[in-house]
């Protein structure tokens, strides 16, 4: 019977309640930190492999940047060809897919100088951010993402 089911069908006043509780939220925090630690190191893994296939980039390695948080692909407006953004901690790099799944370095933006709305871009909008600030509109599930982690 598992730590929760003996909590639910345990006496509340009786002896030695509390310490199951208290078994309860130690074994919970333990998955917790475990599921964190697996999930990191997959990360890392990931931005090892982005690391490998990037084609062109001459910056710092992609792991001083903090973690991956998110990836995807878009459109770019008057490009052919799609577009692989890699979202981590403090930057926004933009690649191209090439054969053989070579990663082509297009771009890169610090997070400091991005900022997301949801609302149609206006150029009397734009006189309130700095021109090295980046604007990035949308709605997709992949932007809603970035806007809770931004």
């Amino acid at each position: 019977m598992s730590l929760q089911n003996i909590v639910k069908h345990y006496v509340y006043e009786a002896e030695g309640y509390k310490d199951i509780v208290d078994a309860l939220s130690a074994m919970t925090g333990i998955a917790h930190h475990i599921n964190n630690m697996k999930r990191r190191h997959e990360h890392a893994v990931r931005v090892q492999e982005i690391q490998s296939l990037l084609y062109g980039w001459e910056g710092e390695d992609l792991t001083t940047f903090g973690e991956l948080c998110a990836e995807g692909t878009f459109r770019m407006y008057g490009a052919k060809a799609l577009r692989h953004a890699f979202l981590f901690d403090r930057m926004l790099l933009i690649t191209k897919k090439k054969e053989e799944g070579i990663l082509g370095y297009k771009t890169h933006i610090m997070v400091s100088h991005v900022f997301y709305t949801k609302l149609y871009w206006d150029a009397a909008y734009a006189e309130q951010f700095s021109s090295d600030t980046h604007v990035v509109t949308g709605t997709a599930a992949w932007e809603t993402r970035v806007v809770k982690w931004l």
